[in-house]
């Protein structure tokens, strides 16, 4: 184990805050873009490295179940969906402990 580095200063972390209805919206959007700009083509031409941790990951992973016929494209589409939001919740959640200050980002962007 090792100490904290002490400082002559405290450290604060901030974290902006989406509802999460809009947040979902957005992750969902994004699969959707990510699948309209190839993603199953960037994942076919990897089959060779799936076994690799860095392609074990959210989208690669259901890509990979679709192209050994274990399940459709729309469904790989919805666990990506599925499995970003949770992944985001996760993150979010976790990110900011034990001090966290949360400001709404009241974005009215849509991308």
């Amino acid at each position: 184990t090792s100490r904290a580095k002490e400082r002559g200063f405290e450290v604060e972390k901030i974290g902006l805050v989406r509802p999460r209805d809009v947040l979902y919206d957005r992750i969902n959007r994004r699969v959707v873009q990510m699948i309209d700009d190839g993603l199953v083509d960037e994942v076919r031409s990897l089959v060779q490295y799936r076994d690799l941790a860095a392609l074990r990951t959210v989208g690669y992973k259901e890509i990979f179940d679709h192209l050994n016929g274990e399940i459709s494209l729309e469904k790989a589409v919805e666990l990506i969906k599925r499995n970003s939001r949770r992944y985001s919740r996760n993150s979010s959640e976790n990110r900011f402990r034990p001090r966290r200050y949360s400001i709404s980002s009241g974005s009215k962007r849509s991308s």
